[in-house]
């Protein structure tokens, strides 16, 4: 008899996770907010509970954070969990509209540790953020044999054009060492 299809899913934080951001804490500037989002990347690899992508929404008119997400892939065997669109979900359901900018009523960011694949960069431009920060670049997990999907040249341009403001290279150093210390310890298991 085959299985039932299956009607639900669910996307967890590990555990870690909880409380290692608060809330009421403001992160003014840029570096503050992308620190956050790099710590999840370190955390995610030590902890062993995914690969290490970071990233987290902050409200900018009151820089508070929304949400945090990490890469969940593997734990929910989900291919969809990419931490940037964990986030993005998570704020979602925290101000209660998919659509981020309306729902606060300003400018929304998200900050992630590396460059954003096709996917997470779908779901950015659906999530209404007028905002994306990036730490490590694409050509940085490449060169560390850590793979990863492949952008058109002109993705940057493409999301501007959609709205969004997007900077690159914010802590890039701090988030190249997460990634080289992941591929030194071999990868995803």
């Amino acid at each position: 008899m085959a299985k039932p299809l299956p009607l639900t899913m669910r996307w967890d934080l590990p555990e870690w996770a909880h409380g290692l951001v608060d809330p009421e804490q403001r992160f003014p500037t840029v570096e503050e907010r992308m620190a956050v989002a790099v710590e999840l990347s370190r955390r995610n690899m030590e902890e062993e509970t995914g690969d290490p992508f970071g990233a987290a929404v902050f409200d900018l008119s009151t820089s508070l954070p929304l949400a945090v997400g990490v890469n969940v892939v593997v734990p929910s065997a989900t291919v969809a969990a990419h931490g940037e669109v964990v986030a993005l979900c998570l704020a979602g359901v925290a101000v209660g509209n998919y659509d981020l900018e309306v729902a606060v009523g300003g400018p929304v960011e998200l900050v992630t540790s590396c460059a954003p694949c096709m996917m997470c960069q779908g779901a950015t431009v659906g999530s209404g953020v007028s905002s994306l920060v990036i730490a490590a670049r694409e050509n940085d997990t490449h060169s560390l044999g850590l793979g990863g999907s492949r952008r058109p040249p002109e993705w940057v341009v493409r999301l501007q054009q959609q709205g969004i403001d997007v900077t690159e290279d914010v802590l890039r150093a701090e988030a190249v060492d997460v990634l080289r210390e992941y591929a030194a310890r071999g990868g995803r298991k």
